[in-house]
């Protein structure tokens, strides 16, 4: 019996410890596991946002399953903006304009603000359109081939057997994404891409996944065109390649010998024109714009596998965080990535994010605010549409050099998803920021910051640049791009990337979650068999041959 208690007891104290520990430790976001290409971003409601992700849920319940982003769907009738946010932005007639001209400064994007951009390419021959997610944080092009057609009629797949110009390699790979995952036969063909006038196409023979099969990547019930894409284009450097496959920048610059420089007008304008399915933005493939080069402020490109930049700093309705500029680069740099939703900070930077933002005035009284803010998406609540106007604008600061920097702000309206009814008419918000601890990047900065301005992504100078969107493409929209600042004496010593930061192995909910249950079990057990013991011992007399025996007998174990 003595062993059996010994046992009971140490099982639960084991158990339960560990348990406690694997909660307390990790945090209740999963973290995909990409074959090749590391992702760093936390589970959508499983818990987390994903990668290239819808904006709202078209029949939003009111749960936290109904919260933005949700997988890799982009249903338009999921991603209703509400117009009243875009009030006075004329950016429809600025786009007409554009384009009643006969020319274009690159290639459409379409798609939804704050969420993900598409382009249309043009693949074999004779040619067959897709379009594609536009990634910066991702090498690979994959498109749907003829088999994912047959449960997705919707999509616009590409066929090799159509081309006279396709070869099918031998070689397949395969990408996991955060909610989704895809299978990969790699062939070879010629691809084609607007950029400039409507005549001007750029052409590259690259080799490239065609989708075989998939599992939550695409959506089974897209309302408009609107929402629908047939892939993705990793636009980041061949080290992120599966397979070491050129992606097909790379694949244009060698072949047309263009410049090393691509770069991505996103423009914000009105449901109207983009349920009619109008360009929303433009990319630039061996160039970049140059409405406003003067006022295009750059900071240095200090990783060649994702865009990796240097935060120095994030304020709140233009009051800094107490940080240093080491929590945000933690533990590694940050990365410029277009095909994340969200902004993914680190754990310290969240904390800090979320304090400032509930003690904004409007907000610190409104009740329920720390369950509309919380860091744990599975629980995070939908906020109330009144309390909409109260939240700030938030800002991120970047170097320049070692004596500037700049801001680049971000409105309400970019951090926070809409979340409609049926009828498109807005019942609240999402938050668009999460915490997020991984060994390849510091914050991920996604559509959250990158909507309504322009970056020029300019691998041949090492720099990323930000300006705020022309008005001929986009309209009069606000501007974001502040600076440049003088930064103090000394406020920036050495690097700015805390590496003491160690995330560890991510942790698996269910796991956790049976551990944290075992835990409970074995220490229910291990009090009732300490009562039982101390029971036994009080029956049992203090002296004598008569003690064990009479213990064993009372413990039903003589």
């Amino acid at each position: 019996m003595r062993i059996l208690l010994v046992v009971g007891c140490a099982l639960s104290a084991v158990v339960g410890a560990i348990a406690g520990a694997s909660r307390d430790s990790g945090h209740w976001f999963t973290i995909p596991m990409h074959q090749h290409l590391p992702r760093l971003h936390p589970q959508h409601r499983q818990q987390g946002q994903s990668k290239v992700a819808a904006v709202d849920s078209a029949h939003d319940n009111g749960t936290p399953n109904a919260h933005s982003a949700s997988n890799l769907t982009a249903s338009a009738s999921t991603l209703v903006h509400n117009s009243t946010l875009l009030a006075g932005i004329d950016s429809d007639q600025a786009m007409t304009a554009a384009e009643s001209g006969g020319s274009m400064p690159g290639a459409s994007l379409y798609g939804w603000p704050s969420s993900a951009y598409h382009v249309d390419l043009f693949i074999g021959t004779p040619p067959q359109q897709v379009r594609l997610v536009v990634d910066t944080g991702s090498s690979n092009l994959a498109v749907a081939g003829p088999q994912i057609a047959v449960s997705f009629p919707s999509l616009s797949a590409y066929d090799p057997a159509l081309s006279n110009t396709s070869r099918a390699t031998g070689q397949s790979f395969k990408l996991d994404y955060v909610v989704g995952e895809i299978d990969c036969e790699v062939f070879h063909d010629v691809i084609s891409v607007q950029n400039g006038s409507t005549n001007h196409m750029l052409q590259a023979a690259v080799s490239f996944g065609v989708i075989t099969s998939q599992a939550d990547f695409f959506s089974k019930d897209p309302v408009s065109s609107v929402g629908v894409y047939d892939g993705i284009l990793g636009l980041a450097y061949r080290n992120l390649a599966s397979d070491g496959l050129v992606p097909l920048f790379q694949a244009l610059v060698q072949q047309q010998h263009i410049d090393n420089v691509f770069a991505m007008e996103l423009c914000q304008p009105s449901d109207a024109w983009i349920m009619a399915g109008n360009p929303t933005g433009f990319l630039t493939l061996g160039w970049a714009p140059a409405e406003s080069p003067s006022t295009r402020l750059y900071t240095p490109l200090l990783h060649e596998e994702y865009y990796g930049v240097e935060v120095h700093a994030m304020a709140v309705g233009g009051t800094r965080l107490p940080l240093s500029c080491g929590a945000y680069n933690a533990p590694a740099l940050s990365i410029v990535d277009s095909g994340t939703t969200d902004l993914l900070v680190p754990h310290r930077v969240f904390a800090a994010l979320i304090a400032a933002i509930s003690a904004t005035p409007g907000l610190s009284s409104a009740p329920n605010i720390a369950k509309y803010l919380d860091a744990d998406e599975s629980t995070r609540q939908r906020i109330p549409p009144q309390l909409f106007q109260f939240f700030p604008s938030l800002s991120m600061f970047f170097p320049l050099n070692t004596t500037h920097e700049f801001e680049v702000r971000m409105s309400p309206q970019n951090y926070l998803h809409n979340a409609t009814d049926r009828y498109g008419r807005t019942i609240g918000h999402w938050l668009g920021i999460s915490p997020i601890c991984v060994s390849e990047s510091g914050i991920t900065i996604g559509m959250a910051l990158l909507t309504a301005t322009l970056v020029e992504y300019n691998r041949e100078t090492q720099q990323i640049g930000f300006s705020n969107v022309s008005h001929s493409t986009c309209g009069n929209q606000p501007p974001a791009v502040f600076g440049p600042f003088a930064v103090a004496s000394g406020e920036y010593r050495g690097s700015c990337i805390d590496t003491s930061v160690h995330c560890g192995p991510q942790p698996d909910v269910e796991r956790e979650r049976l551990l944290y249950g075992l835990g409970v079990a074995c220490g229910v057990v291990g009090l009732v068999l300490l009562f039982y013991a101390v029971l036994c011992v009080r029956r049992a007399p203090r002296q004598g041959k008569e003690k064990w025996r009479i213990w064993r007998r009372c413990c039903c174990i003589a």
